[in-house]
C-alpha cells in the first residue's frame, strides 16, 4: 500500500518495545510525557527523507525524556512523528511516514509558528535542526550540530545543549 500512512509495520513481536543495539527501547506514546496541543499556527517545512524498515521502526519507537538534560519528547500516532520540548509540552515539529515500495519516506512536515511557544522562524535551520534530531536522537547516527544563523561566534557546545542537551559539536552548517 504504496503512499498510505503507517500505523504499525513488521518490527518487533512483543507490542510497545523495540531492540536498538540490544537495548530493549519502550515505545512512546502520546500519554508518556506531558504535551500541548498542535500549535493554530504551522508551516510547512521541506523536510523529506527516505528509510529502510529497521530505521522507520526506530523512528517510530519515537524518545521519551530520562532526565532533565532531555529536551525531547517524540512519538508517532496515526502516521505521523510528533516532536515536543520536554520542558514546555510544546509540539515544534511533525512530518509523515508512509510506504515507499520496500522502505518508507517522511514527508508533510509542519513546524510551529507561535511565537510564545517557539521563536524559530528561519525553515532552511528548522529542516537542519530536524534531520539532525531524526540522524542524532531516534537513530543514533553520527551527527553534527547545527548552528543557527548569528550564533557561530558563542562559545562551543552552548546552543547545543539548550536545544537537545545532548553531547554533539556545534559547527556552522
Amino acid at each position: 500500500w504504496p503512499g498510505k500512512p503507517i500505523i504499525s509495520m513488521a518490527g518487533p513481536k512483543r507490542p510497545g518495545m523495540g531492540s536498538w543495539g540490544g537495548i530493549m527501547q519502550i515505545r512512546a506514546l502520546p500519554s508518556s510525557w506531558k504535551r500541548l496541543s498542535p500549535p493554530d499556527r504551522q508551516e510547512r517545512l521541506d523536510f523529506t527523507d527516505a528509510y529502510t524498515a529497521e530505521e522507520a521502526d526506530r523512528i517510530l519507537l519515537g524518545l521519551i525524556p530520562k532526565e532533565m538534560e532531555d529536551k525531547w519528547f517524540v512519538y508517532s500516532e496515526g502516521g505521523r512523528v510528533h516532536f515536543h520540548r520536554s520542558w514546555t509540552g510544546a509540539l515544534i515539529y511533525s512530518f509523515r511516514m508512509t510506504t515507499e515500495g520496500a522502505g518508507f519516506r517522511a514527508g508533510d512536515a509542519r513546524v510551529n509558528r507561535v511565537p510564545e511557544q517557539y521563536r524559530g522562524t528561519d525553515l532552511a535551520y528548522d529542516q537542519r535542526l530536524l534531520r539532525f534530531l531524526v540522524d542524532a536522537l531516534l537513530l543514533g547516527k553520527p551527527a553534527t550540530f547545527p548552528l543557527p544563523a548569528g550564533a557561530e561566534d558563542s562559545p562551543a557546545g552552548v546552543n547545543q545543549r539548550t536545544t537537545v542537551g545532548r553531547a554533539y559539536p556545534d559547527v556552522s552548517g
